[in-house]
Order: structure tokens, then sequence, then C-alpha cells
């Protein structure tokens, strides 16, 4: 005959429920890796991508997570994901204290970096906040220089060029706003990756973490400035990946669609993109 511990099954029960509470409005961590994959590969590809352990891939989920969820309560898979990016060769990795110290875990963490890529936390927390939002981005934006083609006209580049005595000033002028171009979408390619992770949030929404993050209505016109930065005009070869983004509901799941259905194939036309798509990712789907 089978004794049931009724304190410990009643334990369990309100564990089980907590957990699930607690896990409401946030999807999980293989969900978020699925929409950023999506985001660079497209829906179709996933499953064939994911299968063959890409590591440029698997370092730019890491590097989102770090950047987005990761707090000290989780340190196991923070150990693990600054571990994949050092093995990939990011240098100069903040430690998980400097990222996360005083950041407090589950969705409460959603204060300090689901506000918005461009919001600043100065005078609105305690000092650290700011600083460590700041190492977090820096974390993205690195490993997006480690893995796509940024360097295509470095700064060391220019500066050997400025010493030839055939270029003239106006030549200069545009190698400087050509590096300057490069720097404006390394930031807006980890924006890209950072609101991906919001939306995905959003698309499981609660009432009870709602108002500790970015909403659509605030969410909608960075994303959009950012996506303008990487892509330019070209967006309007996607008329509903326009719609989309003007569209003035909480359908953050149509948002994220459209997105993975247009951005990869904007991505394959930018050349800090190219490479990657060519050597690490066309192989894998012939």
């Amino acid at each position: 005959m089978i004794h049931f511990n009724h304190k410990k099954t009643r334990f369990l029960f309100f564990l089980l429920v907590f957990c699930f509470l607690f896990n409401l409005g946030a999807k999980s961590r293989d969900e978020h890796d699925k929409d950023i994959c999506s985001m660079l590969i497209g829906d179709r590809n996933y499953y064939r991508i994911v299968k063959s352990r890409v590591r440029e891939i698997e370092m730019i989920c890491d590097a989102v997570y770090l950047t987005t969820d990761f707090t000290l309560s989780s340190r196991y898979a923070g150990t693990r994901a600054l571990v994949t990016l050092q093995d990939g060769g990011v240098e100069f990795l903040p430690s998980l204290e400097e990222l996360s110290s005083g950041v407090k875990g589950g969705p409460y963490h959603e204060k300090y970096t689901h506000m918005g890529w461009d919001y600043d936390y100065t005078d609105k927390y305690d000092f650290y906040v700011q600083p460590q939002w700041l190492k977090r981005k820096k974390l993205l934006t690195d490993t997006l220089v480690k893995v796509f083609d940024f360097d295509l006209l470095s700064k060391s580049k220019y500066k050997f060029a400025c010493k030839e005595a055939t270029i003239n000033k106006t030549q200069v002028s545009w190698i400087s706003s050509f590096i300057q171009s490069f720097g404006n979408k390394i930031d807006s390619m980890a924006a890209l990756l950072y609101y991906v992770h919001l939306l995905g949030d959003i698309e499981n929404n609660s009432e009870k973490t709602a108002q500790t993050r970015s909403t659509m209505e605030e969410l909608r016109p960075d994303l959009t400035h950012h996506i303008k930065i990487l892509f330019g005009s070209k967006i309007k070869k996607y008329p509903n990946l326009i719609y989309a983004l003007n569209d003035k509901s909480e359908n953050a799941q149509q948002l994220l669609s459209e997105m993975s259905k247009s951005v990869p194939f904007l991505l394959r036309e930018e050349l800090f993109y190219k490479k990657f798509y060519t050597t690490k990712i066309r192989p894998l789907l012939y």
C-alpha cells in the first residue's frame, strides 16, 4: 500500500503553481532563441540550422540572454553563456557580478533591462543600474562585431588611407562617414535582436509584468528607427512589415511573424552579414 506524505505533496503542488505563475508573461529561453534564429535565418531553416549547432548563432543567443534576462539567481546558465562567448573569441567580457549585482530575479529584472534599448536609467533607480545596462549592451554589440563582418573598413585602414597623398579631403570625409555608418549598424543590429526578445515577452503578456517593461506603443517607434538605420529604403519591398510596424494594436505575434518573413532576406543584402551567411549558413541548406 502506497502512503502519501500530504504535507510534502501539498508543498510540491504549490511550488509547481508558483513556478508557473512566476514565469507567466515571459517566454522560455528556448522560445526566445527560436525567435532570434528565425530573425537571422528564417522560420523555414530553423530546425536544420539548430540541429547543426552553428557556434556563431549560439553565441548570439547567449549574448541576447545575458543582455536581457540574466540575473545572479541563474548563475549556472550565465556562466555557460559567458564561456560560449569566451570560446568564440569575444574579448573584454564583464563578470557576472558586473552585469547583474543588485538586479532581482524573476519578472522584476525586466525593469532593469526591458525598458528600451536606448533607455537611460540614470537617476531612475540606484546608481549602479545605468553602468550595468551599458555593459550589457556592449556585450551584445561586441559579440555581433565578432560574429559578423563589421570591420570591412576598419579605423586602422582609415588611418592608412589618410596618409596616402592621393586621398583628398572629400574622400577622407566619405571614408569617415562610411565607418560611422557601420558603427550605427552594429548598434541597430543589436537593438533589433533586443526588441525581438521584448516582443516575445509581450506576446506572452501578463498584467503582472507589463508595467516593468517597454510597451508596444513605446517599442514600435524605437524598433522602426533601428530597422531604418539597418536597411534604409529596402524595407519598401516588404509592405506587410511596414504595416506591422505602423499598426497600433498590441499584436506582438503579428509583428514577429512579419519580421521573420522579411528581416532574414534584408540581412542577406547587407555587407556585414553576407560573409556569415555564405560561409556558415548557406552550406547547411543544400
